[in-house]
């Protein structure tokens, strides 16, 4: 399935994770983990928890990514957990 996908695809994967899914990560799937930001006109995602990475720049047409990790996802405690601690 990642085969399958262009850079233009993961772009435009990127783009809906990151509206519909909270900051969300078309890489590793976490949410809250995704960062927006503009370098002139180009647009990157970027995720913090697995360091996916992906562009694209309007001027050019061009994309770019990065794969990111893949690493076991680590249960988060939640503050219900904390108490008991």
């Amino acid at each position: 399935m990642i085969a399958n996908r262009t850079k233009r695809d993961w772009f435009q994967e990127a783009e809906r994770c990151y509206v519909e899914k909270h900051q969300g990560c078309a890489w590793c799937g976490d949410s809250h983990q995704v960062f927006q930001f503009r370098q002139g006109k180009q647009v990157i995602y970027y995720c913090n928890a697995c360091d996916f990475r992906i562009s694209f720049d309007p001027e050019t047409n061009a994309y770019a990514s990065i794969p990111g990790e893949t690493t076991p996802k680590i249960q988060k405690k939640t503050m219900f957990e904390f108490q008991g601690s």
